[in-house]
């Protein structure tokens, strides 16, 4: 659950925007609201939001100079700007500071969700990204060669032979000294890595299968759907949506 932070000087416009959508159904949890850039920018210190909704057009400190601000202080945070329909240009501004998305006034719902999708894509990418692998813990040669599959498994071109030649031994050497070692062959190794890697995606993003497939090395989106149901025993699609009950 992502938090979100709505700033907006007229009260019922930050009201009318936390009360329109089921923000938890989305995968955001509203932490507060604030009526003015000061009031936005202590919430946003003690609440830490990955998303924040604010107004251009406010008296004090305007939506552009707390996107300015906060984006100093917490680079990795996300902003929306809420714009009238005379304020275009105020808004190209805020795109240009780097807020991912404007919604007008008076609000469209399916403009709403088409930010927040965006938004929530983002986010998901990136936890996606900071969750590393499960870390090999074998010694020698074969542990040297598992570190590596566990930074390259996403390298749709790693094969046996890639990596003996990565490694100077031969295939066959290198196929006998992995499996003795680890206890299963080099692309068996590799594939369950790359299938928990996907199960992982799977459970903790938003991300479409055929993405997850491209990001752990299976670019053809049947072959991943194959490989994944062998190992797995339900398709991508049927896994996310039993992890998610």
């Amino acid at each position: 659950m992502y938090g979100v932070c709505l700033v907006d000087d007229e009260y019922f416009v930050a009201k009318s925007l936390e009360s329109r959508l089921d923000w938890e159904s989305l995968g955001f949890r509203i932490l507060g609201t604030a009526g003015s850039g000061a009031e936005a920018e202590s919430l946003c210190a003690r609440g830490r939001p990955e998303l924040v909704f604010t107004d251009i057009r406010m008296p004090g400190m305007d939506g552009l100079e707390l996107i300015r601000r906060l984006k100093a202080r917490f680079p990795e945070m996300l902003f929306i700007v809420i714009s009238g329909y005379a304020e275009f240009q105020y808004a190209k501004e805020a795109l240009n500071l780097g807020a991912i998305g404007f919604c007008t006034k008076p609000f469209d719902d399916d403009e709403l969700l088409a930010v927040l999708e965006r938004a929530r894509g983002r986010l998901d990418a990136r936890a996606a990204d900071a969750a590393p692998p499960e870390e090999p813990s074998f010694q020698g040669p074969a542990g040297e060669i598992c570190t590596f599959l566990h930074e390259h498994y996403g390298d749709p071109g790693l094969s046996a032979q890639s990596v003996a030649d990565k490694f100077g031994f031969s295939p066959n050497y290198l196929s006998q000294m992995f499996k003795k070692a680890t206890g299963e062959n080099l692309i068996g190794y590799l594939t369950k890595l790359r299938i928990r890697r996907a199960c992982d995606l799977l459970k903790k993003s938003a991300l479409p299968v055929g993405e997850i497939g491209q990001r752990v090395g299976y670019p053809d989106y049947f072959y991943f759907a194959k490989v994944f149901k062998k190992s797995v025993g339900v398709t991508p699609t049927e896994y996310r949506k039993v992890s998610a009950n």
